[in-house]
């Protein structure tokens, strides 16, 4: 619980907190500062109670949000985190004041506090898939028993106690077979195998899709096609390379890989394509060994090829884990177990950070690979060779990418939900599948709200797949960048700003200019800016290294806006701004010479190649007659201003070109300019441009 306090003029609040397992009447107040957040709490917790925390770190506690009615709560019942969701736990950077933790006539917001070695312990050991020594020795006896009676207790028992090392693969499946429940011919798991018998000898190279039989849709997409996007294949053709060269009798191999990336894209789809192809392109006399374990499950279904399939709890078949050409396909899935066995998981940003049960991911686990999320193309591609989605009007599809972005479980899962059966109506489709974002964007009216998720660094937590999108930063995949979902959501969030909402903003960005979300929020508001116009900002030329004379633009007042998604014709002074938010090079351009990239960095490479392909869009439309009037113009706040050097082009594998001849030949003469936006006199309610005399020139570069 929670309450205003004022102390020494310095403004707490008071929290009670109760140890996980214990009742209400053993709770304990805690007074913090309203500006601390949820790590000044368990120090505090740990400093004033050492008894309680002896041989516990403050990272090793985990406090959770447990609101109850003071009429439902009788002091007697122990408090536990069994049941609750995810979302009740508090982020380490979390403000406390922001978390809703309150104290009224009609509620009670107790914070639990449970301690990570002891408390997870205890509540694994009370789960059913845990492995106390009981079940421990009872696994071990099934395993034995599935050995004997699979015919291998001369080769796969060593003193008693099975030794799966020395089982070939074909000898596993037949343990297997002895092991865990049938699956039944209906059950989606099943149709992996049937989709992957029908696909042996097929060229996966060439292939954008697979399906399973009519009676058995398969698991995870619940369709029976599964659009296979380049992604799948290059990320496939990555596991089998790293999986393959790693030496079998390396203690730990780290033959683990987390494919992660915005929620609703099709992470867990691709464990699907995995192991069909995994098990379309092996063969019967040496089958794989495969545990798929369900998303937030402990049920696990075990493919022994494609003559074997069995389903059971993933404790069941913990001593498979243990060899490592055991293949692990891991979705979302509780309590995940990092042994040897090639694992792969995939897990939303939301999973990764708070899930308890993935602490021990970003440890082991090398790099994870960023999914992108869907283009337009891959879209429609989708809608026409996926038989459920054709319910979706092609326009739709387009309509929906446009305001949220591509995520195709709302592009395409959701509408097609509303419209199958013969349903026509379009209007509740298009709600259906904008919900979500329409919550996020109506949450972030409030600029406090909107602070508070940038400055916990909560963008992938609240708004994955609603506002704020992950993209890929580099070719291997390793890295990411945060993007705005869609330009129709920058915009939204900008706009339904009030003034003194958008001053709260940009006072953020003055004290954190590196802060999480600065570069997204900046981005917004100097888009919110060029919209409205009627200001001259100040330029300077990077060309030369040099100083150098200075320059104005000015932007003409309500200036025309277009939106697009491929370059067309234009008339001069018009605004315009690609769709999607993770346009090739630039982030708007003011036509018909400038190209403008916002940046909160003093170092922005720009992909050469992407940006040659532009020029030469540019220069077929007429927007400019060489690619010697094209100015390339990097939009900075003003601390930056000063020393913002030359930008260089990038290789399309992110390393500097050589020297200038192996660049591109038509981006060699775009000159560089750097543009200063006042944040300090936006924040004061003036123009983020320079005051001067208006003038009758529009959209034209000026001397000083």
């Amino acid at each position: 619980m929670a309450n205003n306090a004022m102390a020494s003029n310095t403004e707490t609040n008071d929290y009670w907190w109760v140890l996980n397992g214990e009742t209400t009447r053993n709770s304990v107040k805690v007074s913090l500062p309203l500006t601390a957040d949820v790590s000044d709490l368990k120090n505090k917790l740990k400093e004033e109670n050492s008894k309680t925390f002896d041989g516990f770190d403050a990272p090793d506690i985990i406090l959770w949000k447990w609101p109850i009615l003071p009429a439902a709560d009788d002091g007697k019942t122990p408090v536990t985190v069994k049941g609750l969701a995810e979302e009740a736990i508090l982020h380490p950077k979390a403000l406390l004041a922001s978390q809703s933790i309150i104290n009224n006539k009609s509620i009670s917001t107790y914070i639990i506090v449970q301690r990570l070695k002891s408390d997870l312990k205890r509540d694994h050991e009370d789960d059913e898939g845990s492995l106390s020594k009981k079940s421990r020795l009872d696994l071990d006896d099934a395993v034995v028993k599935a050995i004997k009676a699979a015919g291998f207790e001369n080769i796969g028992l060593v003193e008693g106690e099975a030794a799966l090392s020395e089982l070939n693969n074909e000898q596993r499946r037949k343990v297997v077979e002895f092991m865990g429940k049938r699956v039944g011919r209906r059950d989606p798991f099943r149709s992996l195998t049937t989709a992957a018998l029908k696909l042996r000898g097929a060229d996966f190279k060439a292939m954008d899709k697979m399906s399973a039989p009519d009676f058995a849709p398969l698991p995870v997409v619940k369709t029976n096609d599964l659009y296979i996007r380049q992604t799948y294949r290059d990320l496939y053709n990555i596991i089998l390379e790293k999986f393959g060269s790693i030496d079998p009798e390396d203690p730990d191999p780290r033959n683990h890989i987390v494919a992660a990336g915005t929620s609703g894209i099709g992470k867990s789809a691709f464990l699907v394509y995995f192991a069909v192809r995994l098990l379309a392109e092996s063969y019967d006399n040496d089958p794989p060994i495969i545990i798929f374990q369900t998303k937030q499950s402990t049920e696990c279904y075990v493919f022994g090829g494609c003559n074997t399939v069995r389903s059971g709890n993933i404790a069941d078949f913990l001593t498979f884990l243990q060899e490592p050409d055991t293949w692990y396909l891991v979705d979302s899935s509780l309590d995940p177990r990092l042994e040897v066995a090639r694992t792969i998981i995939s897990a939303s940003p939301k999973t990764l950070q708070l899930n308890a049960d993935y602490d021990d991911i970003d440890k082991r686990v090398d790099e994870p690979y960023y999914m992108a999320p869907w283009s337009l193309e891959e879209l429609q591609t989708c809608r026409e060779r996926v038989k459920g989605f054709q319910v979706v009007p092609s326009a739709l599809v387009a309509e929906l990418y446009s305001q949220i972005g591509g995520v195709p479980r709302y592009v395409l899962e959701r509408p097609m939900s509303k419209l199958k059966g013969g349903a026509k109506d379009l209007r509740k489709a298009k709600e259906s599948a904008c919900k979500r974002v329409n919550a996020a964007l109506d949450a972030v009216k409030d600029s406090t709200v909107l602070l508070k998720y940038f400055q916990e660094g909560r963008d992938s937590l609240e708004f994955s797949s609603r506002l704020i999108h992950r993209w890929p930063l580099d070719e291997d995949h390793s890295k990411y960048t945060s993007e705005w979902a869609s330009e129709f959501i920058r915009d939204k969030v900008a706009s339904q700003l009030e003034d003194d909402a958008l001053r709260n903003i940009l006072k953020a960005l003055m004290n954190n200019p590196g802060g999480s979300g600065s570069g997204l929020m900046f981005e917004a508001f100097v888009l919110r800016a060029f919209r409205e116009g009627g200001h001259t900002f100040e330029l300077k030329e990077l060309e030369t290294g040099e100083p150098a004379e200075l320059t104005h633009l000015k932007i003409p007042l309500k200036p025309v806006v277009n939106t697009f998604l491929t370059i067309t014709g234009t008339k001069p002074d018009q605004l315009w701004i690609p769709k999607i938010c993770n346009f090739a090079c630039v982030d708007f351009l003011f036509s018909c010479e400038n190209l403008f990239q916002v940046t909160v960095s003093g170092t922005h490479p720009i992909k050469g190649q992407l940006f040659s392909e532009l020029i030469d869009s540019l220069k077929q439309r007429r927007w400019i007659k060489s690619p010697a009037e094209a100015r390339l113009i990097f939009v900075v706040p003003e601390h930056i201003f000063d020393g913002f050097p030359k930008q260089k082009y990038h290789t399309t594998k992110g390393h500097n070109y050589k020297d200038i001849r192996s660049m591109p030949g038509n981006i060699r003469s775009v000159k560089q300019f750097v543009m200063k936006i006042s944040v300090a006199s936006a924040a004061a309610g003036k123009s983020p441009g320079l005051d001067l005399v208006p003038t009758k020139t529009k959209g034209r570069l000026q001397k000083k």
